[in-house]
Protein backbone atom coordinates (compact mmCIF):
# COMPACT_ATOMS: atom_id res chain seq x y z
CA UNK A 1 0.00 0.00 0.00
CA UNK A 2 3.19 2.40 0.70
CA UNK A 3 4.09 2.16 -3.07
CA UNK A 4 0.61 2.68 -4.18
CA UNK A 5 0.80 6.37 -1.82
CA UNK A 6 3.95 7.06 -2.93
CA UNK A 7 2.71 7.07 -6.77
CA UNK A 8 -0.50 8.41 -5.83
CA UNK A 9 1.04 11.49 -3.68
CA UNK A 10 3.42 12.31 -7.06
CA UNK A 11 0.42 12.29 -8.96
CA UNK A 12 -1.48 14.86 -6.11
CA UNK A 13 1.81 16.94 -5.88
CA UNK A 14 2.48 17.46 -9.99
CA UNK A 15 -1.14 18.28 -10.47
CA UNK A 16 -0.94 20.67 -7.71
CA UNK A 17 2.19 22.29 -9.32
CA UNK A 18 0.39 22.47 -12.61
CA UNK A 19 -2.45 24.21 -10.95
CA UNK A 20 -0.40 26.87 -9.03
CA UNK A 21 1.90 27.67 -12.06
CA UNK A 22 -1.46 28.25 -14.28
CA UNK A 23 -2.63 30.48 -11.73
CA UNK A 24 0.45 32.30 -11.04
CA UNK A 25 1.10 32.69 -14.64
CA UNK A 26 -2.49 33.98 -15.03
CA UNK A 27 -2.30 37.25 -11.96
CA UNK A 28 -4.40 35.09 -9.83
CA UNK A 29 -3.49 35.48 -6.04
CA UNK A 30 -4.15 33.12 -4.01
CA UNK A 31 -4.92 33.18 -0.28
CA UNK A 32 -5.34 29.88 2.35
CA UNK A 33 -7.16 30.01 5.17
CA UNK A 34 -11.05 30.16 6.64
CA UNK A 35 -12.75 32.77 4.86
CA UNK A 36 -16.04 34.88 6.03
CA UNK A 37 -18.12 37.07 4.39
CA UNK A 38 -18.06 40.66 6.05
CA UNK A 39 -20.57 42.35 3.67
CA UNK A 40 -21.70 41.36 0.58
CA UNK A 41 -18.35 42.56 -1.45
CA UNK A 42 -15.96 42.11 1.70
CA UNK A 43 -14.09 38.82 2.44
CA UNK A 44 -12.04 37.98 5.54
CA UNK A 45 -9.43 35.60 5.39
CA UNK A 46 -7.74 34.19 8.43
CA UNK A 47 -4.93 31.61 8.81
CA UNK A 48 -2.16 31.01 11.07
CA UNK A 49 -0.29 34.08 10.10
CA UNK A 50 -2.96 36.69 10.91
CA UNK A 51 -5.62 38.16 8.18
CA UNK A 52 -6.38 39.48 4.82
CA UNK A 53 -9.39 41.78 4.06
CA UNK A 54 -10.51 41.13 0.33
CA UNK A 55 -12.81 43.46 -1.76
CA UNK A 56 -14.17 42.48 -5.10
CA UNK A 57 -17.62 43.48 -7.32
CA UNK A 58 -18.25 39.46 -7.27
CA UNK A 59 -17.21 36.63 -4.96
CA UNK A 60 -16.96 33.15 -6.03
CA UNK A 61 -17.46 30.53 -3.66
CA UNK A 62 -15.69 27.46 -4.03
CA UNK A 63 -15.12 25.27 -0.65
CA UNK A 64 -14.28 21.99 -2.52
CA UNK A 65 -16.35 19.01 -1.64
CA UNK A 66 -16.40 16.11 0.69
CA UNK A 67 -18.00 12.21 -0.36
CA UNK A 68 -21.78 12.02 0.27
CA UNK A 69 -23.15 10.31 2.91
CA UNK A 70 -25.41 7.05 2.62
CA UNK A 71 -27.81 6.31 5.82
CA UNK A 72 -27.77 2.38 4.68
CA UNK A 73 -24.26 2.93 4.64
CA UNK A 74 -22.22 3.36 8.26
CA UNK A 75 -18.61 4.33 7.05
CA UNK A 76 -16.46 3.09 9.94
CA UNK A 77 -12.91 4.23 8.09
CA UNK A 78 -11.63 0.86 8.32
CA UNK A 79 -13.21 -1.62 6.03
CA UNK A 80 -16.35 0.37 4.71
CA UNK A 81 -14.88 3.07 3.58
CA UNK A 82 -15.07 6.54 1.43
CA UNK A 83 -13.30 7.42 -1.51
CA UNK A 84 -11.56 9.88 0.99
CA UNK A 85 -10.23 6.86 2.77
CA UNK A 86 -9.44 3.76 0.13
CA UNK A 87 -5.80 5.42 0.36
CA UNK A 88 -5.21 5.28 4.02
CA UNK A 89 -6.29 1.74 4.14
CA UNK A 90 -2.86 -0.14 5.78
CA UNK A 91 -2.92 -3.09 3.28
CA UNK A 92 -4.11 -3.67 -0.16
CA UNK A 93 -7.01 -5.98 0.43
CA UNK A 94 -7.99 -9.01 -1.62
CA UNK A 95 -11.37 -8.40 -2.31
CA UNK A 96 -13.43 -4.74 -2.60
CA UNK A 97 -16.96 -4.23 -3.44
CA UNK A 98 -17.15 -0.29 -4.67
CA UNK A 99 -20.68 1.74 -4.62
CA UNK A 100 -21.08 3.62 -7.86
CA UNK A 101 -20.28 3.77 -11.20
CA UNK A 102 -19.14 7.37 -11.72
CA UNK A 103 -15.48 8.68 -12.49
CA UNK A 104 -14.22 8.26 -8.86
CA UNK A 105 -15.78 4.81 -8.10
CA UNK A 106 -14.54 3.50 -11.75
CA UNK A 107 -10.80 4.97 -11.28
CA UNK A 108 -10.58 3.24 -8.31
CA UNK A 109 -12.24 -0.30 -8.80
CA UNK A 110 -9.75 -0.45 -11.75
CA UNK A 111 -6.96 0.66 -9.89
CA UNK A 112 -7.45 -2.44 -7.52
CA UNK A 113 -8.30 -4.21 -10.40
CA UNK A 114 -5.12 -3.41 -11.92
CA UNK A 115 -3.39 -4.63 -8.58
CA UNK A 116 -4.94 -7.97 -8.37
CA UNK A 117 -8.02 -7.03 -6.10
CA UNK A 118 -10.71 -8.52 -6.61
CA UNK A 119 -13.49 -6.18 -7.35
CA UNK A 120 -17.08 -5.65 -7.94
CA UNK A 121 -18.61 -2.68 -8.94
CA UNK A 122 -22.35 -2.09 -8.00
CA UNK A 123 -23.71 0.81 -10.02
CA UNK A 124 -27.79 1.33 -10.17
CA UNK A 125 -27.86 2.57 -13.76
CA UNK A 126 -27.65 0.53 -16.41
CA UNK A 127 -23.82 1.42 -17.40
CA UNK A 128 -20.94 2.92 -16.07
CA UNK A 129 -20.34 6.37 -16.44
CA UNK A 130 -23.51 7.53 -18.31
CA UNK A 131 -22.63 10.96 -19.19
CA UNK A 132 -19.68 9.40 -21.54
CA UNK A 133 -19.48 8.19 -24.65
CA UNK A 134 -21.19 4.77 -25.14
CA UNK A 135 -18.11 3.87 -27.01
CA UNK A 136 -15.74 4.66 -24.89
CA UNK A 137 -17.48 3.49 -22.13
CA UNK A 138 -17.92 -0.29 -23.68
CA UNK A 139 -13.58 -0.33 -24.21
CA UNK A 140 -13.34 0.54 -20.44
CA UNK A 141 -15.90 -2.06 -19.45
CA UNK A 142 -14.08 -4.68 -21.49
CA UNK A 143 -10.51 -3.91 -20.13
CA UNK A 144 -12.68 -3.81 -16.62
CA UNK A 145 -14.06 -7.00 -17.04
CA UNK A 146 -10.60 -8.67 -18.44
CA UNK A 147 -8.63 -7.42 -14.91
CA UNK A 148 -11.43 -10.30 -13.32
CA UNK A 149 -13.95 -7.34 -11.78
CA UNK A 150 -17.54 -8.10 -11.91
CA UNK A 151 -20.23 -5.11 -13.04
CA UNK A 152 -23.33 -5.39 -11.29
CA UNK A 153 -25.00 -3.06 -13.03
CA UNK A 154 -28.87 -1.73 -12.56
CA UNK A 155 -28.54 -2.93 -8.85
CA UNK A 156 -28.32 -1.46 -5.23
CA UNK A 157 -27.29 -1.96 -2.05
CA UNK A 158 -29.97 -2.36 0.70
CA UNK A 159 -27.53 -2.35 3.50
CA UNK A 160 -24.20 -2.38 4.62
CA UNK A 161 -23.13 -4.55 7.86
CA UNK A 162 -19.46 -4.91 9.46
CA UNK A 163 -18.76 -8.36 10.51
CA UNK A 164 -15.26 -10.06 12.12
CA UNK A 165 -13.01 -9.80 9.68
CA UNK A 166 -11.16 -13.32 10.79
CA UNK A 167 -14.74 -15.51 10.14
CA UNK A 168 -15.04 -13.80 6.75
CA UNK A 169 -14.09 -15.77 3.55
CA UNK A 170 -12.36 -14.18 0.69
CA UNK A 171 -15.41 -13.46 -1.09
CA UNK A 172 -18.67 -15.41 -0.78
CA UNK A 173 -21.97 -14.91 -3.11
CA UNK A 174 -25.19 -16.09 -2.70
CA UNK A 175 -27.86 -16.38 -4.97
CA UNK A 176 -30.16 -14.20 -2.76
CA UNK A 177 -27.96 -11.40 -3.88
CA UNK A 178 -25.81 -11.50 -0.24
CA UNK A 179 -22.56 -10.60 -0.80
CA UNK A 180 -19.60 -10.80 1.92
CA UNK A 181 -16.27 -9.28 1.21
CA UNK A 182 -13.52 -7.84 3.38
CA UNK A 183 -14.10 -4.09 2.28
CA UNK A 184 -16.40 -2.38 0.95
CA UNK A 185 -16.06 1.51 -0.13
CA UNK A 186 -18.92 3.82 -0.75
CA UNK A 187 -18.52 6.51 -4.11
CA UNK A 188 -22.24 7.82 -4.27
CA UNK A 189 -20.75 11.31 -5.39
CA UNK A 190 -19.75 14.59 -3.62
CA UNK A 191 -21.90 17.12 -1.56
CA UNK A 192 -20.29 20.89 -0.92
CA UNK A 193 -18.46 21.27 2.65
CA UNK A 194 -19.74 24.24 3.20
CA UNK A 195 -20.04 24.24 7.39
Amino acid sequence: MSDLNFRVNRVIENEAAVLQDQLRRNNVELFHGTASFTDPHHLRVENSTGFSELEAEYLVVATGTKPATNSKVAINGRNIINSDQILSMPVIPRTIIVVGGGVIGVEYACMYATLGVRVIIVEKRPRLLEFADAEMVEALSYHVRDRRATMRLNEEVESVEECPTEKLPPIWEATNGLWVMRSFMRSGGRETSIA
